[in-house]
C-alpha cells in the first residue's frame, strides 16, 4: 500500500462524522455523525454492515470495547450497542448535559464505569 493513497471512502452519512474507532480484529470501521447514527464497515470493501439508530440527537464519540460498542450524545446520553446485531441493549440517561468524550475504565471485578470528561 503507497503511504497517504486513500483505500476506501465510506459514503452513507448525511451529516459530519464526529468519530470514528476501529474492531482491529474484524477489520470493522465505526463512524459516528451528528446525523444521530453510528454506523459499521467493512474496512477491505467499504461495505456498510449496520447502522445503529436510538439517538435523538448527534453522536458525539463512540469506543470499541470487547464486543460492544458504546456512544455518547449530544442527547445527554451514553449508550450500549450489540455489535453483532445493532441493537442497542442499555441507556444511561442521568446527565444533565450533552456528553461530548467519555472513556471505558476496565475493573477488576470486569465492571466497567464511565469516566467523563
Amino acid at each position: 500500500v503507497q503511504l497517504g493513497r486513500s483505500l476506501n471512502i465510506y459514503h452513507g452519512h448525511t451529516a459530519a462524522i464526529t468519530c470514528i474507532c476501529l474492531d482491529k480484529l474484524d477489520a470493522t470501521l465505526f463512524t459516528s455523525s451528528a446525523d444521530n447514527t453510528i454506523k459499521s464497515w467493512q474496512i477491505d470493501t467499504g461495505e456498510l454492515l449496520t447502522v445503529f439508530k436510538g439517538h435523538e440527537a448527534a453522536v458525539l464519540s463512540i469506543k470499541y470495547y470487547k464486543n460492544m460498542l458504546y456512544s455518547s450524545s449530544a442527547d445527554h446520553t451514553i449508550r450500549v450497542w450489540a455489535t453483532d446485531f445493532g441493537e442497542c441493549t442499555r441507556v444511561f440517561k442521568e446527565h444533565w448535559h450533552s456528553v461530548p468524550n467519555f472513556e471505558i475504565v476496565d475493573g477488576l471485578c470486569k465492571n466497567f464505569q464511565f469516566k467523563l470528561f
